[in-house]
Formats: structure tokens, C-alpha cells, sequence
């Protein structure tokens, strides 16, 4: 909870005397320009209108049911596009597209392919080699073969 001034936010008090965040950000919004022209002022409302942007971008995703479908379905663990499609009647690259905007507003992100393609990598090396252990093997014990 913000404070300023030893006020406490809900307070009469507190409505006379906002957070200094909130009131930069209005004056940005409402005028256009930063109130003050300290350039760490300019930087911190920089990064107050880009966390609301963010918070927008969570709205802005959360608001249609599919994608909130999507989120509650992806609880259960990682899913191809094709198993997220399955209980939707739109296509796969629809899915495709709620998927983008909830991994833009932050919600999801891509698991990334090229580990699982490694692990699988080294799983068929393995078995190569104990193959070539085997048949090393039996031509040891069946020259003429």
C-alpha cells in the first residue's frame, strides 16, 4: 500500500494527497507532457506507462473466454496446439493467434523445442552406441557372419 505524507490510503486525507505515481501519470494523460521536466521524473513515468500498458495487455488478454479457457486448460501442464484446439470449435491457427496474445500480455510463454529435440538427441545416441556395442559383439563371437 502506498503512503505519502503519513497518510493512509482510504483516508479523507488520502484523496487530497494521491500517490506521486498516480499523479504524474495523470498529468501525462490528461495533458500529454509530464508535469515536471526533471528527467528522472520523465524516466519514472516512463515506466509507470509501461507497466500500465502491461496491465492492459493482462486485461486486454484476460477478457475473452477462450484465452481464460486456454490459461484454465494449461494448469494441467504443457499442450500442443492441436490438444489446446480440441476442445474449441476454431481452428488451429486461431488457437494459434489467442495463443500470441496471451504470451504478449505476459500470461504464457513457448516452451522451447530445441531442449526437448536435445534430450531426445542424447536418448538416440545412447541407443546407437549400445547398438554398435551389440553388434560389435556378435561379430566378435561370428567372425564369418
Amino acid at each position: 500500500m502506498w503512503e505519502r505524507d503519513g497518510v493512509r490510503p482510504g483516508s479523507r486525507a488520502s484523496e487530497a494527497h494521491p500517490p506521486a505515481a498516480f499523479a504524474a501519470v495523470t498529468a501525462v494523460v490528461l495533458t500529454g507532457a509530464p508535469r515536471c521536466g526533471s528527467m528522472t521524473q520523465t524516466l519514472h513515468n516512463d515506466v509507470v506507462m509501461n507497466e500500465l500498458d502491461q496491465l492492459s495487455a493482462v486485461f486486454g488478454a484476460l477478457a475473452d473466454p477462450t484465452r481464460r479457457a486456454i490459461l484454465a486448460n494449461l494448469t494441467s501442464g504443457d499442450l500442443t496446439v492441436g490438444q489446446l484446439s480440441a476442445p474449441f470449435a476454431v481452428s488451429q491457427p486461431a488457437i494459434s493467434r489467442h495463443l500470441k496474445v496471451l504470451e504478449q500480455a505476459g500470461l504464457i510463454s513457448r516452451s522451447d523445442a530445441t531442449a526437448w529435440l536435445v534430450g531426445y538427441r542424447e536418448y538416440w545416441e545412447e541407443s546407437y552406441e549400445r547398438l554398435d556395442a551389440l553388434l560389435a559383439s556378435i561379430q566378435q563371437h561370428d567372425p564369418a557372419g
